[in-house]
């Protein structure tokens, strides 16, 4: 299973994402988001950005084996 996911591209209900073939990790965006107070005991919410995942993913480890 591994051996077939190795680079695969997917569309998914969070985006595209990846799976990178030299570590395994899977790429996605990473949705940031902030609890806003709206009145007394009530909060919303807000998206405040999308991150791609070349943004915040970190390079892959040359002494990775997997």
């Amino acid at each position: 299973m591994r051996k077939a996911l190795e680079g695969a591209k997917l569309t998914t209900i969070v985006g595209d994402v990846e799976m990178r073939a030299a570590d395994h990790q899977l790429l996605r965006p990473m949705v940031v988001v902030q609890a806003v107070k709206v009145a007394p005991g009530k909060a919303e919410v807000v998206v405040r950005s999308v991150e791609p995942a070349q943004r915040i993913m970190a390079t892959p480890s040359p002494d990775c084996k997997m």
